[in-house]
């Protein structure tokens, strides 16, 4: 398997959403795909 990169990289994005379920709790999901999704309740800030 090789990594592929969109061919839309840069313009916005509207396959995945975000709902923060509560103070803690936040679901990406994918649109497109009903059972694709991740909960959440703890985040990483990323650095370069």
């Amino acid at each position: 398997m090789t990594d592929q990169v969109p061919d839309t990289a840069g313009e916005p994005d509207d396959r995945y959403g975000l709902l923060e379920i509560s103070d803690e709790d936040t679901v990406i999901y994918d649109r497109e795909v009903p059972s694709a999704w991740l909960q959440s309740d703890h985040t990483v800030d990323l650095t370069d």
